[in-house]
């Protein structure tokens, strides 16, 4: 969306709301108005409730996980010492002590075939069975993303009438391997935590 015009801003504490005049043409209608919240550096952080959550109630400063992103998904809070990650399904604060378990969605795999094992943890249920998984396998969609992967392909079946469903998943090896199952030993160890939760539930 691209914003015309800054109509006014209400500064808050850790954050400020801007009335922003959007153009409508993107959306065959008529520019619009829309309220949204801003770090004090003036990065995205999302609506102005979820703003107020995020600052005010919880004590967290907003960041973005990497300079390239559009919107901040972490943020240190002094009320509790944690470092959060969230997005719009989901938030979760680590601190010292925390720890990732396998099954867990800050937990980043160790290699391809942990990858493999967590996607099959993650899809395979009582009610579904595995019927092809394999690693190194290109991106079968050809989406911006391309790379190699992991792809497994699970059947699940419904009680009732013993009908069945075959999905295909494919999931990219990671830019960098995780560190597995592992304690935050240092307050820079629990970031690294709220980055991979945030991007996990992203």
């Amino acid at each position: 969306m691209t914003i015309k015009k800054i109509l006014k801003v209400h500064k808050f504490e850790g954050y400020e709301v801007r009335n922003e005049l959007m153009d409508g043409s993107e959306w065959n209608t008529d520019d619009f108005m829309m309220q949204s919240a801003y770090t004090d550096k003036g990065d995205y952080t999302g609506g102005p409730a979820f703003a107020k959550r995020l600052c005010i109630k919880l004590g967290i400063a907003p960041e973005k996980a990497n300079p390239k992103h559009s919107v901040c998904s972490i943020g240190y809070s002094k009320k509790d010492k944690k470092w959060y990650g969230w997005s719009h399904r989901a938030i979760f604060g680590f601190g010292i002590g925390s720890s990732v378990k396998r099954g867990d969605c800050a937990y980043r795999p160790i290699s391809p075939k942990d990858l493999e094992d967590s996607m099959i943890r993650f899809w395979k249920d009582e009610n579904s069975e595995l019927i092809d998984s394999r690693i190194g396998v290109p991106d079968p969609h050809g989406l911006e993303r391309a790379g190699i992967g992991v792809a497994i392909k699970i059947k699940s079946v419904r009680k009732s009438d013993k009908s069945f469903l075959t999905f295909e998943y494919w999931e990219p090896y990671p830019e960098t391997w995780g560190p597995g199952e592992w304690t935050a030993k240092t307050i820079s160890d629990a970031k690294q935590m709220a980055i991979a939760f945030a991007e996990s539930v992203s």
